[in-house]
C-alpha cells in the first residue's frame, strides 16, 4: 500500500472533486469573516496610519480572497484530519476541493471520506435525506437484515451532478442488493435544471459584490476617522495643516458612490452619523467656528434626540461660551430623557456652584438625593445585606474635566 502524505491531499484518478460553485462559496464566506477581523484590527490599532486606505480597496479585496483560499487549502490537508481524528471520527475538518475517493489504493474497495473508509461489501442502503446529505446505511452493526444504521453521512450537494451520479452508480455496481429511497431515485432520474445552476452563479456574483462593497465602505470610513484624528491634534501632522485633514474627511463623507449599496445604509445609521457629528463639532469648536459647531450638534440631536454624548457636548460647549442658561436648559432636557443617569444632574450641580448659586445647588442636590436615589438604588432593603444597585454611567475625560473645573470655579475651556 502507498504511504499517506499528511501535508498533501491524497488525490488520484478515482478522487472526486467538489464543484467550483461550492469552492467559490466557501472562499467568499470565509472572506467575509477575514474582512471583519481586518476591520476590527485596523479600528483598534493605528499602525496603518501612514497608508491611504482609499487607494488599497481593490488590492485588499484581492488579498482577502487569496488569503481565504490559502486558509481553506491548508485546513483540507490530511494533517488536520489526523489532528481532529478523535473529535470528528475520521471525517474531514472541511470539504473544500476534495469531495471523496472511490477505491482508494490504500484500502479495500470502497468509499473514503476524509480518513474514514467504508467498504462496498457492507453497504445495504442509500438514503438522500431532507437536508441534502447522503446517508450510507449498513446492518453490520445490528446484525439484522431489517435494521440498517447510518455508518457514514456525506454532504451530497458539494459535487456536480456528474460526480454525484458516478458515486451512486459505483455503489450500485458493487452492491447488488442495495436499496435506495424515493428522494434519491427521483434526484438521479431528474438532473438539476440549468436555471438553478445559473441562479447559483448569480448568487455568487452578488456575494462577491457585497464583499467588495463592504470592503470599500469600511476602508473609507477608517480613512475618514484617521483624518478626523489628525484634524483634532493640537498641531499639524508632517507639516500638513489640520484643515487639510478636515477637508479630506468631508470629501470622503460626501462621496456616496452610486455603485455602492452599503455606503448610504452605513452612513445613514444613527451610530455612524453620531460619531461623525461628534468629531465634526469638536473640530469646528476648536477652530473657532462656534456657531457651526453648535449647529452640527443640534442637527445630530434632531436625528437622534436621545443621544447622550451629543447632549453633554452641547452643554459643555454652551458653558465654554458662557451661555449658562442655555446649557442648564439643555441639561434639564437630558435629565428628563435619562432619568437614572447621574452625569446630567452632576453637570447641573457643578454649573450652579460655578455660578455661585448656592441656593440652586442645594435645591438640585436635594432633588437628586431623594428622587434619583430612589430611582437608582431603590427604597427597599437588599438581600443579602452587602448587595446593592450601582451606577452605570460611563465617564469620558471631557466629563471629568468639565465637572471638576466647574466645581473649582475655573470655568470650562475646550481642550
Amino acid at each position: 500500500m502507498n504511504k499517506v502524505n499528511l501535508f498533501k491531499l491524497n488525490t488520484y484518478n478515482n478522487s472526486l472533486p467538489t464543484c467550483l460553485t461550492h469552492q467559490a462559496n466557501m472562499i467568499v464566506g470565509l472572506s467575509f469573516f477575514i474582512l471583519e477581523v481586518i476591520f476590527l484590527t485596523l479600528y483598534i490599532f493605528n499602525f496603518w496610519f501612514k497608508a491611504n486606505l482609499t487607494t488599497l480597496v481593490l488590492l485588499s479585496f484581492i488579498l482577502i480572497l487569496v488569503l481565504a483560499w490559502s486558509i481553506l487549502y491548508f485546513l483540507e490537508l490530511n494533517i488536520f484530519n489526523l489532528l481532529f481524528y478523535l473529535l470528528l471520527r475520521g471525517r474531514p475538518l472541511i470539504v473544500f476541493r476534495h469531495w471523496l475517493s472511490l477505491n482508494h489504493p490504500n484500502f479495500p474497495p470502497g468509499i473514503s471520506f476524509g480518513l474514514k473508509h467504508v467498504r462496498f461489501n457492507i453497504i445495504n442502503e442509500l438514503k438522500l435525506n431532507f437536508w441534502g446529505s447522503l446517508e450510507i446505511k449498513s446492518n453490520c452493526l445490528t446484525g439484522s437484515l431489517k435494521n440498517n444504521e447510518t455508518i457514514l453521512t456525506i454532504p451530497f450537494n458539494m459535487a456536480n451532478y456528474e460526480n454525484q451520479t458516478l458515486l451512486i452508480n459505483t455503489i450500485k455496481s458493487n452492491c447488488p442488493n442495495l436499496t435506495t429511497n424515493a428522494r434519491l431515485d427521483k434526484f438521479i432520474v431528474k438532473p438539476p435544471l440549468i436555471g438553478a445552476k445559473r441562479m447559483h452563479g448569480v448568487t455568487l456574483l452578488i456575494l462577491l459584490y457585497l464583499l467588495f462593497d463592504i470592503n470599500y465602505t469600511t476602508f473609507n470610513y477608517l480613512e475618514l476617522l484617521k483624518d478626523y484624528f489628525y484634524a483634532l491634534k493640537q498641531s499639524g501632522i508632517n507639516s500638513v495643516e489640520k484643515s487639510w485633514y478636515y477637508k479630506k474627511a468631508l470629501q470622503i463623507e460626501s462621496m456616496n458612490p452610486k455603485f455602492s449599496y452599503i455606503w448610504s445604509r452605513f452612513y445613514d445609521s444613527k451610530h455612524i452619523k453620531n460619531n461623525i457629528v461628534f468629531l465634526k463639532a469638536k473640530y469646528l469648536f476648536d477652530s473657532g467656528n462656534y456657531m457651526q459647531s453648535l449647529d452640527a450638534i443640534r442637527s445630530g440631536l434632531k436625528n437622534d434626540p436621545k443621544n447622550f454624548r451629543l447632549e453633554l457636548i452641547n452643554a459643555r460647549f454652551l458653558s465654554a461660551l458662557h451661555k449658562y442658561d442655555l446649557a442648564d436648559k439643555a441639561l434639564i432636557e437630558s435629565s428628563q430623557l435619562h432619568g437614572t443617569k447621574l452625569l446630567p444632574k452632576f453637570y447641573r450641580f457643578s454649573l450652579a456652584l460655578n455660578s455661585d448659586d448656592k441656593t440652586k445647588a442645594d435645591k438640585l442636590y436635594n432633588e437628586f438625593k431623594d428622587s434619583f436615589d430612589k430611582d437608582v438604588f431603590g427604597d427597599k432593603d437588599k438581600w443579602p445585606p452587602f448587595s446593592s444597585n450601582f451606577l452605570d454611567d460611563i465617564w469620558y475625560r471631557e466629563d471629568f474635566n468639565y465637572i471638576f473645573e466647574m466645581l473649582l470655579h475655573k470655568g470650562y475651556k475646550v481642550d
